[in-house]
């Protein structure tokens, strides 16, 4: 997984990817990684676990995480 970094916010964390495949695929991952019950538990009213291409900035891809 060619991570380019890693942030953590409140309840959250973002990962960021240098392609957009390979965040697409981690977000596909997530609930085998996390379980479901995490993803719903740490999903809150102004974001939401998983893909956040709100979040991509120029060459970086990003998926938010428990």
């Amino acid at each position: 997984m060619p991570i380019v970094r890693r942030e953590s916010r409140n309840r959250v964390g973002v990962v960021w990817f240098d392609n957009e495949a390979e965040a697409d695929k981690h977000d596909r991952e997530l609930p085998l990684i996390y379980g479901p019950d995490a993803l719903l538990d740490a999903s809150i009213g102004f974001i939401q676990t998983g893909r956040d291409k709100g979040l991509d900035r120029p060459g970086e891809y990003a998926v938010v995480t428990p």
